[in-house]
């Protein structure tokens, strides 16, 4: 049952009830009518007090009704929740003339609105409860349909990459990334190799984050491959202007280790042209920097 359904249905059962009991009344007050059926002296436990009398029970039994259908027609939730206590008494009327007599046609109506008010004091409490929001799943950035962007999808979280920028950020992911190059599917591998199996916490993650920024800044020299970053970060050279200050030799020791130096095959030759390739990158990047600044930042 919807809340329109439930809606209707209080509304309607209330609107009956109430209509029915305030005619019943003006013809009790102004014609002296008999109090009939009985149900109407029975909407509250009052008539279990055997001190109240007919016109006293009825009156009661008109109040609760007419509060009750008040609340609600003015269907809020605070009303909702307010209604519960009328309902609830005229709930224990009426389930005490059930308790006290044995099962009877004569107590049909007593059974049905037993049901009813049942029926109602349900609906009205889970309507009473706060609703559950669904959980809206993250689309897809405009900032990453672009060319030149590189999605890395990974176990618990996704690194962006742009392609014409060292700087990795975190990101929803597209679902049908750019086909990665050689050297990004390299990185990729290394960072699955690395959290795999494993779950971080935020500051580790954070760390993680700063490490593969390294990675991919030292990985855009065409012949350094991930292997090869994470040695030279272990080494303090954590960026192509680090590594282009380094000296090649001192470079060199660093991977002279003889279980490394076989699986990634490093020679001078080699730290050589790293160094000389990073020094020629930072130029460029300085150059491409004077040029981009405002005029007033490139007077002498």
């Amino acid at each position: 049952m919807n809340k329109s359904n439930s809606w209707m249905f209080s509304f309607i059962f209330f609107v009956f009830l109430s209509s029915f009991v305030a005619a019943k009344a003006v013809f009790i007050l102004f014609f002296q009518a008999s109090f009939d059926p009985p149900f109407i002296l029975q909407l509250t436990p009052l008539y279990l007090l055997p001190a109240v009398n007919n016109l006293q029970l009825f009156l009661f039994s008109l109040i609760v009704v007419v509060f009750d259908a008040y609340l609600h027609i003015k269907d809020t939730r605070r009303n909702l929740l307010y209604s519960l206590i009328p309902t609830l008494i005229m709930l224990s009327g009426v389930s005490s003339v059930i308790i006290m007599n044995e099962f009877s046609v004569e107590y049909t109506v007593h059974y049905l609105l037993f049901l009813f008010l049942l029926v109602i004091l349900v609906v009205d409490h889970r309507r009473t409860l706060p609703a559950i929001k669904e959980k809206v799943k993250p689309m897809p950035s405009k900032a990453f349909k672009h060319s030149g962007t590189r999605v890395f999808h990974l176990p618990s979280f996704a690194f962006v990459q742009p392609s014409s920028s060292k700087r990795i950020s975190l990101g929803f992911t597209s679902n049908k990334p750019l086909k990665p190059s050689k050297k990004e599917q390299e990185i990729e591998d290394a960072l699955k190799e690395r959290i795999k199996n494993r779950s971080y916490s935020k500051k580790e993650k954070k760390t993680l984050l700063s490490e593969v920024e390294m990675i991919s800044d030292l990985c855009r020299l065409d012949d350094l491959t991930p292997s090869h970053a994470d040695v030279l970060i272990d080494a303090g050279f954590r960026s192509l202007k680090e590594l282009s200050e380094g000296d090649p030799y001192t470079i060199f020791k660093v991977f002279s280790d003889k279980e490394r130096l076989p699986s990634i095959g490093v020679t001078m030759e080699r730290v050589e042209r790293w160094v000389d390739s990073a020094k020629t990158f930072i130029e460029q990047e300085k150059s491409q920097y004077l040029v981009d600044s405002p005029k007033y930042l490139n007077r002498e």
